[in-house]
């Protein structure tokens, strides 16, 4: 009878924890942009949170390697106001991207990094470049 009773509590006490606890939306968007063969576009990627914001966040660019032959990404006015860092590697049409700070302070809804693509000399068609893997911290 005891035992029972301690189950109904301990499930009572987890359900209202879990009611408690409230989840952001986060979203990020890219922009488009247009631009001549073997020249460069430059494409803002901007953040759209409800809820907390977010301390840090990770996502990768995809594009087709024939269209592109370089990307540079460097952050923006949102993150350098909360005194983020970012550092980005890859190869072969996927670049990663990972946006930090030493600190707590969390990113407004803006523009988070600037994205700057040259386009191939070799193309005839710009494909789109996507971005891939969104992952968000508090």
């Amino acid at each position: 009878m005891k035992i029972a009773s301690l189950f109904r509590l301990l499930c009572y006490i987890s359900l209202a924890l879990w009611s408690s606890v409230t989840y952001a939306q986060v979203s990020l968007a890219l922009s488009s942009d247009a631009s001549t063969v073997g020249s460069s576009v430059n494409l803002s990627l901007s953040l759209a949170s409800t809820g907390t914001q977010p301390a840090g966040l990770q996502w990768t660019f995809a594009y087709p390697t024939s269209d592109f032959s370089s990307i540079t990404v460097v952050a923006g006015p949102s993150a350098t106001s909360a005194s983020k860092t970012l550092a980005c590697d890859g190869a072969n049409g996927s670049y990663t991207c990972l946006l930090f700070g030493v600190n707590a302070s969390t990113m407004g809804n803006g523009v988070v990094a600037t994205a700057t693509l040259t386009l191939a000399a070799s193309t005839n068609l710009a494909r789109a470049v996507q971005v891939t893997n969104a992952i968000s911290t508090t």
